[in-house]
């Protein structure tokens, strides 16, 4: 899937972004080229198709690192961007994503999953997680344009949706009895309730004017987080597919909730 996301120009807004046809326009309809392809991802299909508890809590344990490293994300993005005309979105992001965290850990226990060591958690089992973590930590770091900035804040949130969206179907399917949070749909809908750019907002980013190299380096960006998604999504597919060999009190007092009979493993991923 990687290969997939490499820049996809915008043709429509070819040369320089203007009033018509401005930046938010360009940067949705951008995204929206690379979300279609993402939501065709081997684990978006295999959560779709999934009816093994045992199959939902391994991608749950695999994606540790993610939930943890977000907050960060979100916290030193914001402070990249104090002082300027982007900074209450960048801390609006951060004050309705804070705590998210939490609820990831408590699902896990829920879910009657151990929580990686950190032994493990820097083990060669969640190397492709955290190598997607690092990366963007990265793209925060980098220098980039406001409008850069922008595509950031704008490419973050539907990708997290892609992944709500379908996890939280499968918990509806799979185990509706259980009380989760961040994987139902409870979370997505906190999700959806964010709205960082109003059509006010749009029509002011609308009017920036970016150059050819400028308008680039944004395409680029883009690219750079689709791609992180999908090297982590990856990852979550593969650990999905795993099957380990002992089965958790959650699942036995489930009954026959896990039809495709794979337990979850309790002991270390790698």
């Amino acid at each position: 899937m990687t290969d997939e996301f490499v820049v996809i120009h915008c043709h429509e807004c070819s040369g320089r972004y203007s009033a018509i046809g401005g930046l938010m326009r360009a940067l949705k309809k951008l995204i929206a080229t690379h979300q279609s392809h993402l939501r065709k991802h081997e684990l978006l299909t295999l959560l779709r198709t999934t009816n093994s508890v045992t199959t939902l809590a391994n991608v749950a344990r695999a994606l540790a690192w993610w939930p943890m490293v977000f907050q960060d994300v979100l916290r030193l993005n914001t402070e990249w961007v104090r002082g300027t005309e982007l900074e209450r979105f960048a801390e609006y992001h951060r004050v309705e994503d804070s705590g998210h965290d939490r609820w990831y850990l408590d699902d896990l226990r829920v879910l009657g999953v151990t929580e990686p060591g950190l032994d493990e958690l820097f083990s060669g089992g969640y190397q492709p997680i955290r190598d997607a973590c690092y990366e963007l930590i990265a793209e925060i770091h980098r220098e980039q344009t406001p409008a850069q900035r922008v595509a950031l804040l704008l490419a973050l949130e539907p990708t997290g949706h892609v992944f709500f969206e379908t996890i939280s179907s499968a918990v509806e399917r799979v185990c509706p009895s259980l009380p989760l949070r961040y994987f139902a749909r409870f979370h997505l809908g906190v999700e959806k309730d964010h709205d960082l750019f109003t059509e006010s907002t749009d029509a002011e980013l609308d009017r920036l004017v970016l150059s050819d190299e400028e308008r680039a380096q944004t395409e680029a960006s883009v690219a750079r987080i689709y791609r992180i998604f999908s090297d982590a999504f990856s990852y979550l597919a593969e650990k999905g597919n795993e099957q380990p060999d002992q089965m958790t009190s959650v699942i036995r007092e489930l009954g026959g909730a896990d039809t495709n009979a794979a337990p979850v493993r309790d002991v270390r991923a790698s």
